[in-house]
């Protein structure tokens, strides 16, 4: 979320206080849903179509939204551009847990780890990479290599940030952090 300079925001504080209770107690509610569905291997639309049926059960206050919210990711096809690569992955390498992706690189964006790499480059890589079908939009955004070790308890337990994408995060730190 951006803030002005000099002056930081929180989005919880300002909530009126009777509205933040609701909003807790609505997620206190969804809590079993939530885990059921962070262990869904399935693209983010169909988990969000689950999780709108959930929520229309336990709190139907909030299901408008959600039902709008899921509809229109379906109508852009978001979740669905990055799903093929994330299982292909899984596939070939028989990982055990679900992949993440990031729609859009909005959570890169969020993070200000997302970098527009210029016309040139633009140029040099459109006929070579179908980044547009990848990342389901036409903005040549790059994330910026991050790695982040999500423990059990959803936690992060390590991560690593580097503007050079050829610096990755040291195989005896990525051991460390799962063995944490």
């Amino acid at each position: 979320m951006w803030q002005p300079p000099g002056v930081r925001l929180s989005p919880i504080a300002a909530k009126p206080p009777e509205l933040q209770m609701r909003v807790d107690a609505a997620a206190e509610d969804l809590g079993p849903a939530f885990r059921r569905l962070a262990g869904m291997d399935a693209a983010l639309v169909e988990r969000l179509g689950a999780l709108a049926k959930a929520i229309r059960e336990r709190q139907p206050g909030f299901a408008d939204a959600v039902d709008r919210l899921v509809a229109r990711l379906r109508e852009t096809g978001a979740g669905i551009c990055a799903q093929p690569f994330a299982s292909e992955l899984k596939t070939a390498e028989n990982v055990p847990f679900p992949i993440l992706t990031d729609i859009d690189n909005g959570y890169a964006l969020s993070l200000n780890l997302a970098i527009w790499p210029g016309a040139e480059m633009q140029g040099i890589l459109e006929g070579a990479q179908d980044l547009p079908r990848f990342q389901g939009n036409d903005l040549w955004m790059w994330p910026i290599a991050a790695t982040f070790v999500v423990g059990r308890d959803g936690l992060i337990k390590a991560r690593f940030v580097d503007p050079d994408f050829r610096t990755r995060m040291a195989i005896s730190d990525l051991v460390a952090a799962l063995r944490s």
